[in-house]
């Protein structure tokens, strides 16, 4: 088994020598963490680059490139939308408090 990681063909097992450093093989992996479990909305997108990222030849040329950047542009749109939920709900907060502030100053 030849590995794109560490270039080398393992043992005799097959196991990749820089398995034994928690790092494994592309052909054994899934997508990063914070992409397949988190990232809900973008997941038909996660899905169509990895299976892109399943064929070397097309990932080295940049075949999977269109799939990378329907998936940069929904995970920025994300990010986008979530980045205005905590400025609304830090706002809402903070005006909570100001009020809670301002009714402990007036019975002063």
């Amino acid at each position: 088994m030849f590995c794109s990681i560490c270039f080398s063909h393992g043992s005799e097992s097959g196991c990749c020598p820089v398995k034994s450093l928690e790092i494994i093989c592309p052909s054994d992996s899934q997508m990063h963490p914070q992409l397949s479990d988190k990232r809900i909305v973008c997941r038909e997108f996660i899905q169509a680059l990895d299976a892109c990222h399943t064929n070397n030849w097309a990932r080295l040329t940049g075949r999977c490139n269109q799939e990378k950047d329907k998936l940069n542009q929904c995970l920025r749109k994300e990010r986008v939308e979530r980045s205005a939920r905590n400025r609304a709900d830090a706002k809402e907060q903070r005006s909570k408090t100001e009020r809670a502030w301002k009714e402990l100053h007036e019975n002063d």
